[in-house]
């Protein structure tokens, strides 16, 4: 009968250790998944704020054109507008 007790223990003792190790396991993996998905939106939100600071700057520089297409013109002479 104490051998009997002795191995449900032993039973539980392992099925506890490896269900936790199983745990742990799946908690990394969704970690690593989670970190993972958290790199990407980074990324996207860099590579966004890049295209939206090379817009501003085509804009900015067509106004410039646009500024000094105007004041050459006028300086010729033509209305300005």
């Amino acid at each position: 009968m104490l051998y009997g007790i002795a191995a449900v223990l032993l039973t539980a003792l392992i099925t506890a250790a490896v269900t936790r190790r199983i745990t742990n396991r799946l908690l990394a993996v969704e970690r690593h998944r989670r970190l993972l998905m958290e790199g990407a939106q980074h990324r996207e939100c860099q590579a966004l704020r890049r295209r939206l600071t090379e817009a501003r700057v085509v804009a900015v520089a067509e106004q410039l054109l646009a500024a000094n297409t105007r004041t050459a013109a006028h300086k010729e002479g033509e209305p300005r507008g």
